[in-house]
């Protein structure tokens, strides 16, 4: 996501590279 990926980099502590 764009600004999901970020969010769950700091949360879920994992690096989303899924599609807005």
């Amino acid at each position: 996501s764009g600004f999901g990926g970020f969010q769950s980099a700091m949360v879920l502590a994992r690096p989303e590279r899924s599609t807005s």
